[in-house]
C-alpha cells in the first residue's frame, strides 16, 4: 500500500503521467486517509485497461485513462480525467462514493458528519477528539 501521493504517482505512471508537471502536483490535494481507496481504484483501472488492450484482441482497445487532477472538494473526492471507458468511469464513481463515506482523518466509515464552513466528512470520534475540530458545526 502507498503512503504518500508521490508514491501513488510513481506506482501508476500511466494514469498520473501529467502529475509530473509542477502545476498538476500543486493543484492536487486530498487527505492521506483516501490513499488506500485511490490505490485500489488505480490498480483496478490500470488492470482493466491492460487486460483489454494487451490480453483481449477481440475487444476494441480502451484509451489510457489519464488523471488531470485529484482533490478534496466539498468533503468528497474529485477525480478529473480523460480517457478510459464506462467501466473506468464506474470505478471512479465507486471510489468517490467510498471516500464520501470515510472520515478524512482516521478512515472510519461509522457515525459520519458533514461539517459546515470548510466542508469535511468526519466521524464522531474525530469531531470530538481535537480542540480545533470543536469550532466546526454540523447541521
Amino acid at each position: 500500500m502507498v503512503k504518500t501521493f508521490e508514491e501513488l504517482i510513481d506506482k501508476y505512471p500511466k494514469i498520473f503521467s501529467l502529475m509530473k508537471e509542477p502545476y498538476y502536483k500543486i493543484s492536487s490535494g486530498f487527505p492521506d486517509s483516501w490513499l488506500q481507496t485511490l490505490d485500489w481504484m488505480c490498480e483496478s483501472i490500470q488492470g482493466h485497461i491492460d487486460n483489454i488492450n494487451i490480453n483481449n484482441k477481440h475487444l476494441p482497445p480502451v484509451e489510457q485513462l489519464v488523471c488531470e487532477q485529484v482533490k478534496d472538494k466539498f468533503g468528497g473526492l474529485r477525480f478529473y480525467y480523460v480517457g478510459g471507458d464506462k467501466e473506468c468511469a464506474g470505478m471512479v464513481d465507486m471510489a468517490e462514493t467510498i471516500i464520501w463515506n470515510t472520515c478524512e482523518y482516521c478512515g472510519s466509515h461509522e457515525n459520519l458528519h458533514t461539517t459546515t464552513g470548510w466542508i469535511r466528512r468526519v466521524c464522531d470520534s474525530c469531531l470530538n477528539k481535537e480542540a480545533n475540530y470543536r469550532d466546526w458545526e454540523t447541521p
